[in-house]
């Protein structure tokens, strides 16, 4: 079957432990709207947006279909929000990276910033250069050219990339 969310709650599901992604589904007209739970992949919590069309599988006693994998952790991500994610030996999350719905991209949690580093090492350069002149030309002629400089290599992060 094919249905439109309608609307998408975090609750217990019948006989379940754990919180799960409800949608209210609509199927063939408005009063036609029934409590659906959302499955998603093991690793991918990519909650549907309202107003998404969703296929509902209705699994009967001879025919049995695996349509995901539930791995028993809480969803977090806000709708239209995707999160994917490693676990550990112990079924905890290892890594992670949120897409957020404004456009923000976090990798394993959000108290740093990421640096374009091949732009950030173009400016220091210059403003080594820029020092190096500086002190070369002192008014008193105790300047020396070259003295500074400057290795920021140590900052590089080559498994992250940018545009």
């Amino acid at each position: 079957m094919i249905g439109t969310v309608k609307n998408i709650e975090l609750l217990k599901n019948r006989n379940g432990e754990n919180k799960a992604r409800m949608l209210q589904v609509e199927f063939s007209n408005a009063s036609d709207v029934q409590s659906v739970q959302y499955v998603p992949l093991s690793g991918d919590d990519n909650p549907p947006k309202v107003g998404d069309k969703v296929v509902v599988l209705a699994i009967g006693a001879a025919f049995k279909v695996a349509i995901g994998v539930d791995d028993g952790l809480e969803p977090s991500m806000l709708n239209g929000e995707r999160k994917l994610y490693s676990r550990d030996s112990s079924g905890d999350v290892a890594a992670f990276i949120n897409l957020l719905n404004g456009g923000i991209i976090e990798l394993n949690g959000n108290n740093d910033f990421a640096v374009r580093f091949t732009a950030l090492e173009t400016a220091l350069n210059l403003f080594v250069t820029q020092v190096n002149l500086a002190l070369g030309t002192k008014l008193d002629g105790s300047g020396t050219a070259g003295a500074t400089t400057l290795d920021i290599t140590a900052a590089k992060v080559s498994e992250v990339k940018v545009i």
